[in-house]
């Protein structure tokens, strides 16, 4: 979220065009000395069994992550005030946050892991970080523990201590090995640009202030990158996304696709689209993704834009554009708002991951219950989980079968899970009383009905059964 600022782009790109990038490249060639020596300690240590030190038997960091309509309901408002930013026009826009609100987020962010738990905390006037992650493919200390401590500072930012396990790793060669490591994950200087956007950093008792620096373009890169990081692929380009844009509108305008009645239609054209752009020569998977997120932009939730941020910017285009006809009367099984949920889940898989997905929608549910007259409505995870599946098999078959695909997307419900005996809009008190929680048997018991509903789609004939993916079950810390 936190970006480069404009000067330091422009110093950059003048430095790289006139070819004098000599300072550039001694940077490179210290931080690959540095991986290097690493390297070679870890790999002796390893050999050695220093990998005792690293991982150990159970989780420091014990308390379970929230998932209650309350942190929800932080986590979002969090996201707001960063994009709030955007309208400010100093140079160095200043966020305030309270670290209960940082918190509400880490413990969104967790359900993205199996297991996962941090705490966030002002210890002695710095942010101590602590998170815990379990490594289930190992048999026997099988938890990695971390802490991280960052004092205030005015300037480049970086770690006061680091400890991974019982090693503690020195404070300055982990704030460059985390640059590096965001360079090499996700391109683009990325974790050099990320670190040079956040010059200052102020702690106030619980209210933590930054400074942050960003740039449209550098926000944009940052979205995409992040994302692609998480399909280990490429995105779409806005302009890539904008020209299905124009063609579904296009479709609309012309009476190709229907004004009301069912989603279906909708879909089809999706596949013809995408299958089309195959045919062409051009990445089936990144056109796939783009022209679903040009459905969802046009048919999917109002909010879409909050949670991809600049990957949309600029699809939709007030001053050129002037269709005729919108989604108003389009829905899935009747309703609107199963439309929107269906291809908005169906679009963030194809962005992302299964889990990644099913933990946005699960957590916009979350939210809808925090008012007092919202409600949890487990219809709506159906439709999620419904949109995850289509855009998983879609892109997990050979465009060479998509025809049978098609085939077998005749009605709603080959592709739409069946809402009987599963509970509609509920309050959260009667959901506290009947699942306890989103992390309980009873929850999981009942995602696990709805995604075997899901199994026995006429769509997904042929298909693996579900993996359980969507679920993210938090082992309990040991028994003291």
């Amino acid at each position: 979220m936190a970006l480069v600022g404009v000067s330091g782009v422009f110093f950059w790109q003048v430095v790289l065009a006139s070819g004098s990038g000599g300072w550039f490249r001694m940077r490179w060639l210290r931080w690959i000395a540095r991986l290097f020596v690493v390297g070679a300690v870890v790999a002796v240590g390893l050999a050695g069994g220093a990998w005792a030190f690293l991982l150990e038997d159970a989780p420091r960091v014990t308390r379970i992550p929230d998932a209650t309509p309350r942190v929800a309901e932080e986590a979002r408002a969090f996201v707001r005030s960063v994009r709030d930013l955007d309208k400010e026009t100093v140079e160095t826009p200043i966020l305030s946050v309270s670290l209960d609100r940082l918190q509400a987020v880490m413990d969104f962010a967790a359900r993205l892991v199996p297991g996962a738990r941090g705490t966030i905390a002002n210890e002695l006037g710095a942010v101590t970080v602590r998170g815990s992650l379990p490594i289930p493919f190992l048999p026997a200390r099988n938890w990695l523990n971390a802490e991280a401590v960052v004092a205030p500072y005015a300037g480049r930012p970086s770690f006061d201590a680091v400890r991974v396990g019982e090693l503690s790793i020195p404070a300055a060669l982990a704030t460059d090995l985390l640059e590096v490591g965001g360079n090499l994950a996700m391109g683009d200087e990325m974790g050099s640009r990320v670190r040079d956007a956040v010059p200052l950093m102020r702690l106030d008792g619980d209210t933590m202030t930054v400074g942050l620096v960003s740039t449209p373009g550098m926000r944009s890169s940052f979205t995409r990158r992040t994302f692609g990081f998480l399909r280990s692929g490429e995105m779409p380009t806005p302009e890539r996304i904008r020209h299905h844009y124009v063609a579904l509108r296009r479709a609309m305008d012309g009476g190709e696709l229907p004004a009301s009645g069912s989603f279906m239609p909708y879909l089809h054209w999706a596949i013809d689209r995408a299958a089309a752009a195959g045919r062409a020569g051009l990445s089936v998977d990144t056109e796939t993704t783009a022209v679903l997120f040009a459905l969802t932009q046009t048919c999917g939730a109002a909010k879409f834009g909050l949670v991809v941020g600049r990957l949309v910017e600029g699809v939709q285009r007030r001053t050129e554009d002037a269709w005729q006809t919108d989604c108003r009367e389009i829905t899935f099984r009747g309703a609107i708002d199963k439309r929107r949920h269906f291809i908005t889940a169906a679009t963030l898989k194809a962005a992302s991951t299964m889990r990644v997905s099913f933990a946005i929608g699960e957590f916009k549910e979350l939210v809808d219950s925090f008012y007092s007259r919202g409600r949890f409505d487990f219809t709506d995870i159906v439709a999620n989980a419904s949109g995850i599946r289509f855009a998983e098999t879609l892109m997990a078959t050979e465009v060479a079968a998509w025809p049978v695909l098609k085939r077998r997307l005749a009605r709603e419900d080959d592709v739409l899970a069946s809402f009987d005996q599963i509970p509609g809009e509920i309050p959260w008190s009667e959901f506290e009383r009947r699942f306890d929680s989103v992390d309980s048997p009873a929850y999981q018991q009942m995602v696990t009905r709805i995604e075997r509903r899901i199994d026995g789609l006429a769509f997904h004939e042929g298909r693996p059964p579900w993996d359980g993916s969507s679920l993210n079950p938090t082992p309990r810390p040991p028994e003291n």
